[in-house]
């Protein structure tokens, strides 16, 4: 088996609804962090997974950084509040789909490999005809 090795730099930011710092801070971290990252392992791919619960200065983000956002359905409602951002394509498709638990938000998949095909899951409740212990009793007697 072939396998090919490179070097990855995973991040993950939490920006709060209302933040204790300027919006404006945190974006020259962001692109002062990928710009050291980047300088100093070049050869390295970085993601970063956000969520970002104000209005993502997308253009602003995007343009400072030098990242791709990937992510382009909302996560909430008609909002995008979960993003993720790479410096060079390396996923073949994004998801996002509902949540395994209870949550207004949604889930991204990222991926790469075989193309995953999405299957609907509909929960239906069914009444079947109530059978009296009596009749179970009187059933295994038989027996």
């Amino acid at each position: 088996m072939l396998t090919t090795k490179y070097d990855m730099i995973i991040g993950a930011i939490y920006h709060p609804p209302k933040p204790k710092y300027r919006t404006s801070d945190i974006l020259d971290h962001i692109e002062a962090c990928v710009e050291k990252l980047a300088t100093s392992s070049p050869d390295s791919t970085i993601i970063l997974a956000v969520r970002w619960r104000t209005k993502w200065p997308v253009r602003t983000g995007s343009c400072q950084t030098g990242l791709t956002p990937i992510v382009k359905e909302p996560t909430r409602g008609n909002n995008c509040l979960d993003r993720i951002f790479v410096s060079e394509p390396c996923y073949i498709d994004v998801k996002v789909v509902n949540s395994a638990i209870k949550s207004d938000h949604k889930a991204i998949i990222a991926y790469s490999g075989v193309t995953k095909v999405n299957y609907s899951k509909v929960h239906t409740v069914r009444s079947f005809r109530q059978r009296s212990p009596d009749r179970y009793a009187h059933f295994m007697l038989q027996l």
